[in-house]
């Protein structure tokens, strides 16, 4: 959509141009001339292609400046647009006239300062000076870097240097007394003006400080910490600082007020140079200069849309309505007043769509096989390239909008999972969004991605796992049942060899009263000797018997042994009403037995023997006698020159580690002896 124009005289290259019209493009011989649906102007030329002019109101730049570009700007009612360049050179530029005021600076001009009734131009070429903006003189003040100044009267500045702040006051015609502020000697980065309290705001190395005028200045600090704005500007009572955080503090009443956020596409610009206009914010970042109202909203973009030959600016100046910009192209004029201010709606469409970077038609159905999808978006613009913004997400992968700026127009999806999705996306053009478009696809799983794939393969994995998991517990089982009965196989050999060793003693004490002549007693031992034996022996094969049945046989065995030692012996046996236990068989008469032999055999005269029990968290058998003692019972076994080794107690320390090992339970022979006390303890 668009208007087509006849070429007129001046367009074509006719000789004849009226004087009361201003020719344009006087160099190129235009052939057409089309108006596009945004507004944009297109000039078809024979021999350079397309010019396309986004606003015929916007003027181009007046001078390129391409040898020494401009640093500073300045825009002042009596002399016109000040400039000074990187050669040190200071420039004027009124009706249409460019001038030198001074060719012999040092170094760029980087600043330029002045009010409007100010007499006077403040700039630094490597030496700070003033020209008098009607005669033309200059005026040399210090030897410094100049960083900012700020103009109070006409009889008064400050100027914020490398070295410090200097306070200028006006002693005659135009002579200055200048003269560094006292506790401020660092360096200063700018500075501004309170001009209805008198405050002088300086952001320097060591922080941003409000000075008063009497030269008393105190800190401003942020969450109780230093910052260092970069720009500082005054309006109506209020300081707006900028810094590196690209936040924008407000202060008022020598405190911070409020904070603004000046946002594009939702992220925060880093300000590095900031004037207020009517009530709006224009600022200066590395993407170009934009205008904000005083809460943060982005109002104008300004720029190529806006006739704005680049985004890289150097410098920038406010005068009468009038935006004067310096960037790498030249200088360039805007008229604020004359900004369009209705932005229209973008257009948005899907260019195309390419599945594993193969352009298909509009489908709906993909495999398993095709997960990557890209899509290409457009949106039909010559004006506004850098102010429209793609918003997409996609619904099934996307949990929030993501965005895009124009060049950035392929959005590909490399792995996308089967399932369902809905392509969403439109464009934004300064807060101006174009209805949503959607594309709705759906990815088929494979095979093996299915649900009733997945049972089943989980289904035979876990039957596979349980007869492996039966297959090893038979072999544990086996193993373990093998090794129960090599254990059992061993305790019923320790106790077969144990109870012969029990019965050669017996027999020994009766041969003992036969060949003394003793019939009666040996009579009865051999009755209570056959009582034994037979318990014994019904006692061998197993692990553990009734508390009361060892009781009874510890009876019997004592009352063998209290034959043999005749009216000498006697013996106590204190069970304290134990029941309902069981112990292992056999497993207290060794002890007995060492007490007997090593402790009772050797004494003469009365020859006790006690044994006690008592059950807490564990049976406690106590075996004491009166015998001649561990130490005498050695010396006589030594004296007898005796090697042989008490087959009983070895044998019931093996057993004991055997039925601990096989039924896992700690079984404790014997804890404490001395003299003539046995401590034994058992699990009850």
């Amino acid at each position: 959509m668009g208007s087509r124009y006849t070429p007129c005289c001046c367009c074509s290259g006719k000789e004849i141009i009226p004087e009361q019209v201003n020719p344009l493009y006087a160099d190129y011989f235009i052939s057409d001339v089309y108006e596009d649906h945004e507004g944009n102007i297109l000039l078809s030329t024979f021999d350079k292609g397309i010019l396309v002019i986004p606003d015929m109101k916007i003027p181009g730049v007046i001078h390129s400046f391409r040898d020494d570009p401009i640093t500073s700007l300045y825009r002042d009612k009596e002399m016109g647009l000040l400039l000074g360049s990187s050669k040190g050179q200071l420039l004027a530029y009124k009706d249409n006239v460019l001038s030198t005021l001074n060719n012999k600076g040092k170094r760029p001009i980087e600043h330029l300062f002045s009010s409007p009734d100010f007499p006077f131009i403040l700039f630094d070429d490597g030496y700070i000076r003033l020209i008098d903006k009607r005669s033309k003189t200059i005026t040399e003040l210090i030897e410094a870097s100049l960083k900012d100044a700020v103009i109070v009267s006409n009889d008064l500045f400050y100027l914020g240097t490398n070295r410090g702040i200097i306070k200028c006051e006006r002693s005659g015609t135009s002579n200055f007394k200048c003269s560094p502020l006292k506790d401020f000697g660092f360096r200063v980065y700018c500075m501004a003006y309170d001009v209805t309290k008198g405050i002088l705001y300086a952001s320097t190395s060591n922080g941003l400080f409000y000075i008063q005028p009497n030269g008393e200045g105190k800190p401003i600090r942020l969450r109780n910490q230093n910052f260092f704005p970069n720009t500082l500007c005054y309006y109506k009572g209020k300081i707006y600082s900028a810094d590196k955080t690209g936040g924008i503090l407000v202060i008022k009443n020598e405190d911070i007020a409020t904070t603004i956020w000046p946002k594009i596409n939702g992220h925060t610009e880093q300000i590095s140079k900031l004037i207020v206009y009517k009530n709006t914010l224009v600022s200066q970042s590395s993407k170009g200069l934009f205008q904000f109202d005083l809460k943060g909203k982005l109002l104008n973009a300004l720029n190529s849309s806006l006739g704005l030959s680049t985004n890289r600016i150097i410098d920038f100046t406010i005068q009468d309505n009038q935006l004067w910009v310096s960037h790498i192209n030249g200088v360039q004029q805007i008229d604020l007043n004359s900004l369009h201010q209705s932005i229209t709606t973008p257009l948005i469409k899907i260019s195309s769509i390419l599945v594993n970077d193969k352009v298909v038609e509009a489908r709906t159905d993909l495999t398993d096989h095709e997960r990557k999808i890209q899509f290409t978006l457009s949106s039909p613009t010559l004006r506004s390239r850098e102010n429209i913004h793609y918003h997409y997400k996609l619904e099934g992968n996307d949990d929030d909008w993501s965005i895009n700026d124009y060049a950035s127009n392929k959005i590909t999806y490399n792995a996308l999972a089967p399932g369902n999705y809905t392509f969403y996306v439109k464009a934004e053009k300064q807060g101006v969004f174009s209805k949503t478009i959607s594309y709705t696809f759906k990815i088929n799983s494979s095979i093996y991605s299915r649900w009733w794939f997945i049972a089943l393969v989980a289904l035979a994995f876990l039957i596979i796992v349980y007869f492996i998991y039966k297959w090893q517990l038979n072999i544990q089982r086996r193993k373990s049942q093998q090794i129960n009965e090599l254990n059992a196989s061993k305790l019923t050999a320790i106790q077969s060899q144990m109870n012969p060793h029990f019965i050669f003693n017996s027999l020994n004490s009766i041969q003992d009263l036969i060949l003394k002549g003793d019939v009666e007693h040996s009579y009865s031992y051999i009755t209570t000797f056959s009582n034994l034996v037979r318990r014994t022996l019904s006692y061998s094969d197993k692990d553990f018997i009734d508390f009361e049945q060892e009781i009874k046989l510890i009876e019997l065995y004592l009352s063998l042994e209290k034959l043999r030692f005749k009216k000498d012996f006697s013996f106590t046996i204190n069970t304290n009403n134990i029941v309902d236990i069981q112990i292992p068989p056999m497993l207290i008469q060794p002890f007995i037995e060492n007490a007997l032999v090593h402790g009772l055999l050797h004494k003469e005269g009365e020859k006790k023997l006690t044994i006690h029990f008592e059950l807490k968290d564990t049976l406690i058998c106590v075996i004491e006698d009166n015998g001649v003692g561990r130490d005498k019972s050695k010396a006589i076994k030594l004296r007898q020159r005796t090697e042989h080794e008490s087959f009983s107690g070895k044998a019931i320390y093996k057993r004991f580690e055997i039925l601990s090992n096989v039924l896992k339970d700690n079984l404790v022979i014997p804890t404490k002896i001395c003299r003539t006390k046995v401590k034994l303890q058992e699990p009850a």
